[in-house]
């Protein structure tokens, strides 16, 4: 399992896409702390997996790509538990159990950056949540037990919050594609060109919208199916007035993986390259 995660970081590094690097170095942390059951050498592995933690939070933070960030954290926070676990020394112990909340707190703050959808908080405080009642178990100090309870609370509160945001984009995003898709039918029986043209354009700009409400959900497949909307009537647009439609906001395409990318984007969402279009 070590061999084929190294095996995968240097072939990452050959590629040069940072968050697929970013990714191994993940990939490499896990196999090292889950390679061996013995303790002592599971203590040598931990250090050696953290080393690599670290590597993946300096090349996610490059990007930046906080989703990456925030699971780089909570990798952290299951070691030091695994530590606290089994150390015997309650000073170690304790050292340990800090260590875990700290990288738990780190891992929420990273999802206060841009670019971090909905699904992507949801699934870390979800995370954080199990981590933190696992703290809460090896902790025999009154106070500090109900301070977690306090985090679990909050968290639980946070995630439904997240839940009925998420929903209710996806809702209206849904909304703006079966809008254009009427518009795109529209278009297509319309036998005045330039009608046919301002419907596809109304049809190119809902279909925007609808993309850019989507950029903070977690539903992949209806982003999809609205840039599929919008791409569809933009190259409907070009054939019909034989250039594109002079808009401000219209988005682009990664040049490294061909993802569709918004207009104000620094970062690819997709591979994590640099965009020119980013202020």
């Amino acid at each position: 399992m070590l061999d084929e995660a190294q095996t995968r970081l240097a072939a990452a590094k050959k590629g040069g896409n940072p968050r697929v690097i970013g990714e191994a170095y993940l990939d490499v942390a896990y196999a090292l702390y889950r390679r061996s059951p013995d303790w002592p050498a599971f203590q040598e592995d931990a250090q050696g997996a953290l080393s690599q933690i670290d590597q993946a939070m300096s090349t996610f933070a490059a990007i930046p790509f906080p989703d990456g960030i925030a699971r780089a954290h909570l990798a952290c926070a299951a070691i030091f538990i695994n530590l606290a676990e089994g150390e015997e020394d309650s000073g170690n112990k304790v050292e340990d159990v800090v260590r875990a909340l700290d990288a738990c707190l780190a891992a929420q703050e990273a999802l206060k950056f841009d670019g971090v959808n909905s699904g992507e908080i949801f699934d870390i405080y979800y995370t954080v949540s199990g981590l933190l009642l696992q703290l809460r178990e090896l902790s025999d100090h009154e106070e500090y037990r109900t301070q977690l309870e306090e985090l679990i609370e909050a968290n639980s509160t946070i995630l439904g919050e997240v839940a009925a945001i998420d929903l209710q984009l996806r809702d209206e995003a849904g909304s703006m594609l079966a809008t254009a898709q009427l518009l795109g039918a529209l278009a297509e029986i319309e036998e005045d060109e330039k009608e046919r043209e301002e419907l596809l354009t109304a049809q190119s700009m809902v279909a925007y919208q609808a993309a850019v409400w989507l950029e903070t959900t977690s539903d992949p497949e209806l982003k999809d199916q609205v840039w599929e909307e919008f791409q569809q009537a933009d190259t409907k647009l070009e054939v019909s007035a034989g250039a594109k439609p002079e808009t401000p906001d219209r988005p682009g395409k990664c040049p490294a993986c061909g993802n569709p990318t918004l207009v104000a984007a620094k970062f690819c969402a997709e591979c994590g390259a640099q965009l020119r279009g980013g202020k």
